[in-house]
């Protein structure tokens, strides 16, 4: 497999830059460095500690170690930055925790000289987990920190003595140079490589204790249990086997370790679901890569890290970077100044930063996108999944396209076509025909299928031919499959049940997401020359080409299905079709399509549906109402829709009347529903027409009942002879009043007077007259009597059936007569007493005229002038009385005054007495006079004070 180009160097270069730290204090003699989670620890040779929160540069802390100072070797601070481990010359060790500025001693820990520390992977809140701490005696102790605020209980929880390395002369000292942990397959899980000073690494790998339990180390038997890799690499002064790891990444599917060794930095890239099995722990070491240091002076090495792809090495004066895959230079810088002398590299493990210090400064590494270009170099180490991980980031849009190019090739080579078919498929640069062509030649159908299938997911939308070329062809694959199952299914001996289902989802999932790319007739024709009918009706049901489908089964007379396809309908300008297919569906399968339309409901306007509902009754002519579908459908709109169109209640009216029973029930029941309502829905005179051609007489007389045609009703009842229903009408205007307007004194009399005589001249038809029948009708009406209908008879007729009845009458008539003089006895005697009461109370009824008392109207002198008082206690003087009352008077008795005092002084006493009747009648001030001048304007015509 031929790889890309290896990214050139000056490229590379750009992604680092070296910065020195700028602190807003003074600072030197700095003898260690630490940073993790963005919390900066730096030792000074005075013994103090100064912790830094980089996020917030202002929270500065400033601790003593110890009173009177101490000689401070190291420090280590954990990934989260919440423990501080302190190491001193004089093998005292100390903690300090985030949450205080307080430095506890270790005293379990004391005279270790701790070289190394190795912090716990799972990370918890209560405690910085297990701990292996490698010493310069070559042993490696377990312990665990916890935080307390208590001063006397111990941080250190405990520490065991979990590992010792000898050399071959167990008197040589061989302090541990470095230790790593990772996570394995599982959480309980780990890998560990241990490194010492003569040059040799270890390698272990198992499971430990799955929790950790108070005063139990995790490590206890691990090292002693699990076989382990013993690799030696040559030491050089002490030097040797400094030992780094990559940062954790948890969206890098690999981790990386790296030692400086006598022979250079090895180092290798391990897959962190890579499975440990007792042939790769032998060679763990053994596929190791080597970085020779030729153009670095490993003699003057003082740190060494990894970033995620790069190896940065640091001198005494200098910085390099080299790249781990291709082993190229890529960076180099100068970094101190006149005697300046770096003492160290750290790596903040959380926050992927990188830090350089001398005695006086500190300096910060700088990554910019250093996963650019980097693809290549992985895929070259034949690690896919990373590549792929990579060139999604990659902000050169071309990377990815052509790891996917090699990729394809790849699978092509190893006849994965599937596999390729995908990966070409996403690529968006490979020529499609080119990549068409190949798996033509190849003979792979289902693999060309799916490759153009996934070059749909990445055309453009705007590319709309392309997008509908390809789907078209996709089209003819798909039918050549079917066809092809058809085919295999012919000549073998069970059914490709199965197989033909997996096809038609696959075929189905196609249309549903790509429907609009396709154009309907090409797609029509393609599928209709391969005979693929079942194909065809889902694709015109998908883009609902509902017509289509309708056409289809309604030729294959299968109703069920056409009504199914109904259902769907959704659009407005598909419920034509509904109308259109309505007659045919309703005569050859009624029940199903009209529960079709009570379902759609409201959906559908029931006016369009009645030329098939009457062709349907005109064709299909059901014993009974009930089992009538076009009477079922309107009743359904009218009582569940509510609908109120009269071309609606007309039918259904129609409907019941040409029904082939001869009961009216079903059509009495409606209009009876009808009459409740405020307004008659239906068209009176064509329902009166209707039920009159069809013979349905009682509904016509319920119909000019609710009509209040009476008369009428009577009429049409009595002339078919139904006189009971006749009576049953008259019986109904027993409950008008006269807030009815069809209510008229003697409505119910003349009823029964028109049935009366249609009784006596039917009779004269038969030369029989039946007097009893006659008598019994006059009886139940009520209203008339004998003599009413007297003149209804021939001049000569016996009347001894209705002697009784005359008789009756003349007794009625007396008894009248003796009511009506006792009233009037009673009448004169209550007249003559109230004349008398009237005239006893005027003799006794007066009113008091206080002396001085004025006119209420004038104001003057009540008892200087003529006067009237008022039963209301209302005093008024005569000509003020007589001016206000004139002058208010109607125009009919101004008149009347007029004419008397132009015919002078002969009619003076008539105009007196006239107007002291007109004034004396009732008071000016408190009856309905008053009342009637609220008309009258408050301001005298003429006047124009409020004008503007």
């Amino acid at each position: 497999m031929d790889f890309p180009p290896e990214p050139n160097r000056a490229v590379e270069s750009e992604k680092f830059a070296v910065e020195p730290v700028q602190f807003q204090f003074a600072i030197s003699s700095i003898v260690a460095l630490a940073v993790a989670n963005n919390t900066l620890c730096l030792a000074l040779k005075s013994g103090r500690i100064i912790r830094i929160d980089l996020d917030n540069p202002e929270s500065v802390d400033d601790v003593d170690v110890k009173d009177g100072g101490c000689d401070i070797e190291n420090l280590f601070l954990d990934p989260t930055g919440s423990y501080l481990l302190i190491a001193t010359k004089t093998r005292d060790n100390y903690v300090l925790n985030y949450q205080t500025t307080k430095v506890k001693s270790l005293g379990r820990l004391r005279d270790l000289a701790i070289t190394c520390v190795a912090w716990s992977p799972i990370e918890s809140s209560l405690s910085s987990g297990e701990v292996l701490l490698g010493t310069a005696d070559g042993c490696v102790y377990e312990t665990c920190l916890e935080f307390s605020d208590e001063y006397f209980k111990r941080e250190d929880r405990y520490v065991r003595k979990v590992a010792e390395f000898k050399a071959a002369d167990s008197h040589v000292v061989t302090p541990i140079t470095g230790i790593v942990v990772q996570l394995g397959s599982s959480p309980n899980y780990r890998k560990i490589i241990v490194t010492n000073a003569n040059g040799h690494a270890y390698y272990y790998s198992g499971k430990i204790s799955a929790h950790l339990q108070d005063g139990i180390p995790v490590y206890t038997k691990f090292f002693e249990r699990e076989e382990h890799v013993d690799q030696e690499f040559g030491a050089d002064n002490g030097r040797a086997a400094m030992l780094s790891a990559t940062p954790p990444d948890p969206k890098s599917s690999s981790w990386a370790f790296a030692l400086l060794s006598e022979v250079g930095i090895v180092h290798r890239t391990i897959k962190k679901d890579e499975n440990d099995t007792l042939e790769s722990r032998k060679t763990f070491f053994q596929g190791s890569n080597i970085y020779i240091l030729n153009q670095i002076q490993e003699s003057s090495i003082v740190g060494m890290c990894l970033t995620s792809f790069h190896m940065a090495i640091a001198t005494e004066t200098k910085l390099y970077i080299v790249n781990r895959f291709s082993h190229e230079l890529v960076f180099e810088q100068h970094v101190t100044q006149g005697n300046e002398t770096l003492t160290g590299l750290t790596v903040d493990p959380k926050q992927h930063t990188f830090w350089l210090f001398s005695a006086e400064n500190i300096y910060e590494i700088t990554v910019d996108d250093e996963s650019r270009g980097m693809w290549k170099l992985v895929l070259e180490q034949g690690d896919l999944d990373e590549a792929m991980r990579l060139s999604e980031n990659d902000p050169d849009p071309s990377s990815q396209d052509e790891l996917l190019g090699i990729l394809g090739d790849k699978q092509i080579q190893e006849k994965d076509y599937l596999g390729a078919a995908n990966t070409y498929g996403n690529s968006r640069r490979r020529p499609l025909e080119q990549t068409a062509l190949l798996f033509l030649d190849a003979n792979q159908p289902e693999a060309l299928l799916k490759y153009l299938q996934n070059k749909l997911t990445v055309f453009p939308k705007a590319n709309v031919t392309q997008r509908l070329l390809v789907s078209t062809w996709i089209i003819e694959l798909f039918m050549e499959q079917f066809n092809k199952l058809d085919d295999q299914e012919a000549t073998s001996d069970s059914p490709l049940d199965e197989q033909r289902r997996i096809l038609s989802t696959k075929f189905h999932d196609f249309i549903t997401k790509y429907k609009g790319d396709l154009h309907k007739g090409t797609v029509f024709e393609i599928m209709s020359v391969n005979g693929r009918q079942e194909e065809l009706l889902y694709y015109a049901a998908a883009i609902q080409d509902y017509n289509f489908v309708l056409q289809y089964w309604v030729g294959l007379e299968n109703w069920s299905k056409a009504l199914q396809v109904l259902r769907q309908v959704k659009a407005e300008e598909d419920r034509a079709l509904l109308y259109k297919y309505s007659t045919v569906l309703l005569v050859h399968a009624p029940r199903d399509t009209v529960d079709t339309w009570i379902v759609i409901g409201k959906e559908i306007d029931p006016t369009k549906m009645v030329p098939a509902l009457l062709n349907y009754s005109q064709t299909v002519r059901p014993g009974k109402v009930a089992s009538d579908q076009a009477v079922r459908y309107l009743k359904n709109v009218v009582g569940k829709q509510g609908s109120r169109d009269a071309i609606i209640h007309n039918t259904l009216i129609s409907l019941l009347s040409m029904s082939p029973q001869t009961e009216e029930t079903e059509l009495l029941d409606y209009l009876h529903e009808c009459a409740t309502l405020p307004q008659l829905p239906y068209d009176v005179d064509f329902a009166l027409r209707t039920c009159i051609r069809c013979k349905r007489f009682e509904s016509c007389v319920h119909i000019y009942c609710n009509i209040h045609m009476y008369h009428e009703a009577v009429k049409l009842a009595l002339d078919h002879g139904r006189l009971e229903l006749a009576i049953k009408v008259v019986e109904q205007t027993r409950d008008l009043d006269e807030s009815d307007a069809a209510y008229t004194p003697d409505l119910c009399k003349n009823l029964w007077f028109a049935i009366v005589k249609h009784v006596i001249e039917e009779s004269d038809k038969s030369d029989e007259i039946p007097l009893s029948q006659v008598v019994s009708l006059l009886k139940q009406s009520q209203v008339l009597k004998i003599e009413d209908v007297l003149p209804l008879f021939p001049d000569f007729v016996v009347v001894d059936d209705f002697k009784q009845a005359i008789c009756d009458s003349l007794e009625s008539y007396n008894s009248n007569l003796v009511n009506i003089q006792r009233e009037m006895k009673d009448s004169i005697a209550t007249a003559d007493k109230i004349r008398t009461e009237i005239e006893h109370t005027q003799q006794k009824r007066y009113v008091i005229v206080e002396p001085g008392e004025s006119c209420v109207l004038s104001g003057y002198p009540l008892l200087s002038k003529k006067f009237y008082v008022f039963p209301c206690q209302h005093a008024i003087r005569a000509d003020a009385l007589t001016e206000a009352v004139v002058k208010n008077a109607s125009y009919k008795l101004k008149k009347r005054i007029g004419e008397l005092q132009s015919r002078g002084v002969s009619c003076k006493k008539e105009l007196e007495e006239v107007l002291d009747d007109v004034i004396s009648e009732k008071c000016f001030i408190c009856s309905d006079i008053k009342v009637d001048l609220i008309e009258n304007s408050l301001m005298p015509q003429g006047k124009s004070e409020w004008d503007l």
